[in-house]
């Protein structure tokens, strides 16, 4: 389909297609920074849930959980962490293959712009 696209549209494929691979190329090298980005927001919306909970249960000690709900809960935290990891890492894994596919196929697209 792309080769008769190419063969009808000419020059104007190819510039389209560079457009395309640019685009997505530059969405992937942005990752790191977005995720950034995103990881500040959810660590200062923690920060703040956290203090407004202290403040809670200084106003009502008999509600705050036991010794031992709060370790449990500490160690769920930590389970979601590690799983939370090996996603990162098969994410960022992904991300670095698709950037190395997408400049090899910038190379040959400019080729073809040209």
């Amino acid at each position: 389909m792309n080769i008769a696209r190419a063969s009808l549209q000419g020059k104007r494929f190819w510039v389209s297609q560079l457009n395309e691979v640019s685009s997505e190329l530059e969405w992937w090298l942005g990752a790191p920074e977005r995720r950034a980005k995103l990881e500040q927001t959810l660590y200062e919306i923690s920060a703040k849930n956290n203090e407004r909970m202290e403040a809670f249960y200084e106003k009502h000690p008999k509600l705050k959980p036991s010794y031992a709900k709060q370790q449990a809960d500490a160690l769920r935290e930590r389970a979601d962490q590690i799983e939370q990891q090996e996603i990162e890492y098969r994410l960022e894994e992904y991300r670095q293959k698709r950037i190395s596919e997408l400049q090899k196929i910038l190379v040959r697209v400019r080729e073809n712009a040209n």
